[in-house]
């Protein structure tokens, strides 16, 4: 094995050649598998079991009796609750901001 010029390092692509060298003889399990093997994939017929499954819970939560007892806010009450929310946020963050800091006012002392 050689060593590069600018150190006392063998090269290491030499290194490299060699270790391809060796994984060529080595023997690998995955090998023994066939490339043409198919993994597992889900049906189509279970997809479309999923699917429908999923489109009869949709269709239970539509039940016009309880559609009329929904309630559905106006812009004017939206914009409302909004303001309200960021109101409490505020005042959350500023209670969080203020707690540990207690200031001690002192009078200034005056040089005569």
């Amino acid at each position: 094995m050689t060593t590069s010029l600018d150190s006392d390092r063998p090269i290491l692509a030499q290194q490299k050649m060699m270790m391809s060298e060796k994984a060529k003889r080595r023997a690998s399990t995955l090998s023994a598998v066939s490339s043409s093997a198919q993994s597992v994939t889900p049906s189509q017929y279970s997809r479309e079991a999923g699917l429908l499954e999923i489109t009869n819970c949709l269709h239970k939560l539509d039940v016009p009796r309880l559609q009329e007892q929904r309630f559905v806010l106006t812009e004017q009450k939206g914009g409302e609750l909004g303001k309200l929310a960021l109101g409490a946020k505020l005042e959350r963050a500023l209670g969080r901001r203020m707690t540990g800091q207690d200031a001690v006012f002192r009078k200034k002392k005056v040089l005569q």
